[in-house]
């Protein structure tokens, strides 16, 4: 029996329908990925793998071959073309805002942490090509953070809670080498330039505050601030010279602070005086002072008559 031409498109349109909730189904495997890829174009090309609750927004994933956590990528054009002809891994709770991470990973290879780069182009062209660059947990997060880190062919690391502030650690590393410790540069423009064709490296607690290490003496062939150094504005800014750990501080860190003890001089007694100093000898009480007992004459009593051996 012939099948009507009408009735043989509505079979031809339910199986197309079909096909492609199969489709959306094998790439969405459950509601949990039913709020990714909102957006225009949010997900066309995207090759790479996703969690829950990403790519959102217009291009958010376009063309993007990254490994992308949970709640990352969010925004229009956060992560469009991330990793695409490179090696991009982000974290979860990060790279959103606007081209939040726009080409990170691009032509480079990229390790984004969590909740890290997030803001407006927080890490916008990071390792764009050729770069090889490492970012840790919230780090780099404010607009302008960490944009283009390693962006040309550099070489870099950024660890935890560091590179937080506007433009704090803008061009790093961006064709040269570059080492920031945890809970460095943190601060407007903190650690801006620095690496972008030499090498620097900068310790754990340092170079926080507005440009407090910002461009430290552009072309040589290396400097080094410490750990727990350089903290306040302006404070090591262009500086030509390396710094070592604890100086030029606004304020002293209590990473820095060393806390002075008595010495236990009596510890080995016993643990009698423990803890504390032997105490000193005290001088013994004066005696009472003693006088000589006053001079008296023996008393001589005349014989008594009738005593023996006397005469009447």
């Amino acid at each position: 029996m012939l099948i009507p031409r009408s009735a043989a498109l509505v079979l031809l349109g339910t199986l197309l329908a079909l096909a492609l909730f199969v489709a959306t189904d094998a790439a969405r495997p459950d509601d949990a990925f039913a709020a990714n890829c909102q957006g225009v174009d949010a997900c066309t090309g995207f090759t790479g793998t996703m969690g829950a609750n990403s790519c959102n927004g217009e291009r958010a994933c376009y063309l993007s071959d990254a490994d992308i956590g949970d709640d990352s990528c969010n925004g229009d054009y956060a992560c469009d073309q991330a990793g695409w002809d490179g090696d991009a891994d982000i974290g979860d709770d990060s790279c959103n805002g606007l081209q939040a991470c726009e080409y990170a990973g691009y032509q480079g290879v990229l390790r984004v942490g969590q909740g890290s780069c997030n803001s407006v182009s927080a890490c916008y062209g990071a390792a764009y090509t050729s770069g090889e660059g490492i970012i840790g947990d919230d780090a780099c997060n404010d607009e302008s953070a960490c944009n283009y880190f390693v962006a040309y062919g550099g070489i870099g690391q950024i660890n935890d809670q560091s590179c937080n502030g506007s433009s704090s650690c803008q061009n790093l590393g961006y064709s040269g080498e570059i080492s920031i410790g945890a809970d460095s540069c943190n601060g407007v423009q903190a650690c801006t330039n620095n690496g972008f064709s030499d090498t620097k490296s900068i310790g754990d607690g340092s170079c926080n505050g507005f440009e407090a290490c910002h461009y430290l003496s552009y072309g040589t062939t290396f400097d080094e601030i410490g750990d727990f150094s350089c903290n306040g504005e302006q404070i090591c800014k262009q500086i030509e010279m390396s710094v070592g750990d604890c100086v030029r501080n606004d304020s002293i860190p209590q990473a820095c602070i060393v806390e002075e003890r008595r010495p236990n001089i009596g510890a080995g007694l016993s643990g009698l005086f423990a803890g504390q100093p032997t105490p000193l000898p005290t001088a013994p009480a004066a005696r009472p002072a003693t006088s000589a007992p006053a001079a008296t004459a023996p008393s001589i009593s005349p014989p008594r008559t009738g005593d023996a051996g006397l005469l009447p």
